[in-house]
Formats: C-alpha cells, sequence, structure tokens
C-alpha cells in the first residue's frame, strides 16, 4: 500500500513539473538552416586553409625543410656528374 502512494506521489510531481516546461521556440526553417550551415562550412574552410598555408609554410621555412632542399640540390649534382662521366657529349662535326 505505501509503495502504490509514494508512486502516485512521485507520478504527481513529474506531471506538474512538466507542465511547467516552456513551450519550445519555433523551430528555424529548412533556408535558415542552410544558410547557417553554409556559414559555418565557408568559415571553417578558411580556417583550414589558414592552418594548411601556415603548416606548409613552417615545413618550407623550418630546419627540416632546409636540409631535405640541400640534400636533394646535392644528390642531383652528383646524378648530373655521374650522368656526364657516363655518357659525354661528343663534339657535333
Amino acid at each position: 500500500m505505501q509503495l502504490m502512494v509514494t508512486l502516485a506521489l512521485v507520478t504527481l510531481v513529474v506531471l506538474a513539473g512538466a507542465e511547467e516546461v516552456p513551450a519550445p521556440a519555433a523551430a528555424p526553417g529548412l533556408l535558415q538552416q542552410l544558410e547557417g550551415l553554409q556559414g559555418r562550412a565557408q568559415a571553417w574552410a578558411e580556417l583550414l586553409s589558414h592552418r594548411a598555408r601556415a603548416a606548409f609554410a613552417d615545413l618550407h621555412d623550418g630546419d627540416l625543410g632546409t636540409r631535405a632542399r640541400n640534400w636533394l640540390s646535392e644528390q642531383m649534382e652528383m646524378l648530373k656528374q655521374k650522368f656526364q662521366e657516363t655518357f659525354p657529349k661528343e663534339p657535333a662535326a
């Protein structure tokens, strides 16, 4: 008996609390949602491009980028020298 009274009181409290909740605001229309989505997508794309540019600039100007470019230049020069030694140019007659 005591359990039934407790359940009835809990039900009444929940129902009373549910009635006091204000109605939700009208949902925005589809066009408004799409406009908002377009703005957020554009802002996200700009942020992503800015971060990508900054990352590439850091890579290009950093120590690793400089050492890699120098190493590749040295290897290319060595390859050119080997190629010229192996296949010397003959003077045109």
